[in-house]
C-alpha cells in the first residue's frame, strides 16, 4: 500500500510548494487549506492532492480529515504539520491574546494532528515531520510570542520522539532560515498596523526590528531549498532528530551556539543602536 501524505497550512508558501512537490513525484497528499478558493485552486494542481479544509485550531476540522484519511486502503500516514503564523512585537504593548492565538496555531494545532493522527500511525506506520523554524534556536527581540512557540514545539518534538520510539514512529524537527515565502510580508503588515507612536519608547526599537525584517526578506532562500530539506527528512530510512533548512542557516546556528550568552546579548544591542543611526 502506499503512503499517504497530509501537508498542513497548504495554502501559500511552503505549505504549496511542498504539496506540489510531492504530488508531482506522484505521492498522494491530504492538503489543508482554510478557504474554498485555495482548496479550489489546490484541486486543480493534479489527481494527487486532494484539497480539505482545515483550520488546525477547528477540532471539527480535523476530525472530519481524520474520517476522509481513513476512508482509503492507506499505507504508511506522512504528517507534515506546516501551518504557522509569525508576528512579532514588544511583549508590553501586545495582548496575551495575541500569544495565545499564535500558540494555538503553530504549538497547539501540532499537538491536536498529532493526537488525532496517532492510532492510524501506530497501527500502519509513518513518521511526523514538525516545520519549526530557526526562530526556536535563537530568539530575538520583539519575537517572543513566535519563539516561544517554536521552542514549545521543539521540546514536545524531543519529548514525542522519545515517547513513540517503541512503536516506530519517528518525529522530526524541520528548521528553516528565512525562506522566501508570504509568511513574514502578512507579519508585517499586522505590524505596521499596530505601529505605536513616535512618542512610545519602543517605536525607534520596533521601526529597526520592521527594517531586519525587510532586509532578511530580500536576502531569503528559495522556498527549494526547504521543500527538498523537508523530503530530505520524509524519506531517510533513519532519520535525523532535526534538519536544517535555507543558506547559512548552519553557520548562524553553530556561531550562536558557541558564543555566550551575554556576548550575543551585547551584539544584539549592538546591532539595534547601530541601525537606529
Amino acid at each position: 500500500m502506499t503512503e499517504t501524505y497530509i501537508v498542513t497550512g497548504a495554502s501559500t508558501g511552503l505549505g504549496l510548494a511542498l504539496t506540489t512537490v510531492l504530488a508531482q513525484q506522484g505521492r498522494q497528499v491530504f492538503a489543508g487549506v482554510r478557504t474554498e478558493e485555495a482548496q479550489a485552486k489546490l484541486n486543480t494542481l493534479g489527481p494527487n492532492i486532494k484539497a480539505v479544509i482545515l483550520d488546525v485550531t477547528n477540532d471539527a476540522h480535523i476530525a472530519q480529515l481524520s474520517r476522509e484519511v481513513q476512508k482509503i486502503n492507506s499505507g504508511p500516514i506522512i504528517l507534515v504539520n506546516n501551518a504557522g503564523v509569525a508576528s512579532g512585537s514588544c511583549f508590553e504593548l501586545d495582548s496575551l491574546q495575541t500569544c495565545r492565538d499564535i500558540f494555538e496555531v503553530n504549538y497547539f494545532g501540532a499537538l491536536k494532528m498529532i493526537k488525532t493522527f496517532l492510532p492510524l500511525l501506530r497501527t500502519k506506520g509513518g513518521r511526523i515531520v514538525n516545520i519549526s523554524s530557526l526562530a526556536g534556536v535563537i530568539a530575538m527581540p520583539y519575537l517572543s510570542a513566535y519563539s516561544g512557540s517554536k521552542f514549545a514545539l521543539e521540546g514536545a518534538s524531543d519529548s514525542l520522539r522519545r515517547e513513540f520510539a517503541p512503536f516506530g514512529i519517528p518525529v522530526v524537527l524541520v528548521q528553516p532560515g528565512i525562506i522566501a515565502t508570504p509568511i513574514w510580508q502578512k507579519g508585517l503588515r499586522v505590524l505596521e498596523e499596530n505601529l505605536p507612536t513616535p512618542e512610545s519608547p519602543y517605536f525607534k526599537y520596533l521601526k529597526v526590528f520592521y527594517r531586519l525584517v525587510e532586509w532578511s526578506d530580500k536576502y531569503a532562500s528559495p522556498i527549494e531549498c526547504a521543500t527538498k530539506v523537508i523530503i530530505k527528512a520524509i524519506d531517510a530510512k533513519k532519520p535525523k532528530d532535526r534538519y536544517l533548512a535555507g543558506q547559512g542557516v548552519g553557520l548562524q546556528v553553530f556561531l550562536y551556539k558557541i558564543l555566550p550568552t551575554r556576548s550575543f546579548d551585547s551584539f544584539v544591542q549592538f546591532l539595534y543602536r547601530k541601525m537606529q543611526k
